[in-house]
């Protein structure tokens, strides 16, 4: 590696070389390829209960929603983990609104990264999911884990 990296051969010289493989996929796919687009399953508004945002989760096999506000702007994520959590202290949690109790702060990046970098994202943060902003810092939609497996990138 050293002699390569020496040599000026770089992760685009990689992936030119060996596209076949997951690592070549990785280092060529943009997020904006395997991103959740405005998909149905990952956008609610706050005052949608948990019921709302579970059954999205689970129509769309999602392990979260991101939360908007009117205007588009991101108002948090909530995911399977943060319902495990609200559930363990009231029973009756589904019928209250999610903005109660998603996370405020998720994880993000920007959808012109590189699949290699959101996945090195979720390991280095301990996450599942990670919201994808566009250029004016506005969610566009939602990367699970399992959507690394499905596009072939791990």
């Amino acid at each position: 590696m050293v002699l390569l990296e020496s040599r000026g051969f770089t992760k685009d010289h990689f992936s030119r070389f060996h596209p076949g493989g997951a690592l070549g996929r990785a280092l060529r796919t943009k997020v904006n390829e395997i991103v959740r687009i405005n998909d149905p399953s990952v956008i609610i508004k706050p005052n949608d209960t948990i019921k709302d945002a579970l059954s999205q989760m689970n129509k769309y096999r999602s392990g979260a929603c991101i939360i908007t506000n009117e205007d588009g702007t991101m108002a948090g994520i909530f995911t399977h983990g943060d319902f495990a959590r609200s559930y363990q202290q009231n029973l009756k949690v589904g019928d209250l609104p999610v903005s109660g109790f998603m996370t405020h702060d998720p994880v993000t990046l920007s959808s012109e990264y590189l699949a290699a970098e959101a996945i090195t994202s979720i390991g280095v943060n301990f996450v599942d999911d990670l919201v994808v902003l566009d250029a004016n810092q506005m969610p566009i939609g939602l990367i699970d884990a399992q959507d690394f497996a499905h596009h072939k990138l791990v």
